[in-house]
């Protein structure tokens, strides 16, 4: 085996690439789109979940015919719990792109 210094190479440096930059990436989404979060839309009405509450006699939602309007979630788990409390429903991701809102599934 043969030994020699390290100082020849020169290592690669990566970019570090965020979640969200591939996700942009992916879905097409231009790089100053600001990812709004996580939500949940019913599958097949295209209505958004605006309003979330778990009580007592169960869970109470309410919907919304656009994006602007829907309840955003930061966390994968909250949104994969509530989609899961109300049956029918889709987990989206929501970019805003200034103009609008673009929503993709996230699964």
């Amino acid at each position: 085996m043969q030994v020699g210094a390290r100082s020849g190479r020169q290592k690669k440096s990566r970019e570090e690439v965020s979640p969200v930059d591939t996700l942009k990436r992916l879905f097409g989404v231009p790089a100053h789109a600001q990812f709004l979060g996580f939500g949940v839309q019913c599958a097949g009405h295209g209505q958004f979940l605006s309003r979330f509450d778990r009580g007592n006699p169960g869970v109470e939602c309410a919907w919304a015919d656009s994006p602007e309007s829907a309840l955003l979630m930061r966390g994968w788990r909250e949104v994969l719990a509530v989609s899961q409390s109300c049956p029918g429903t889709i987990e989206i991701l929501l970019f805003d792109v200034g103009a609008e809102i673009l929503v993709f599934p996230a699964r």
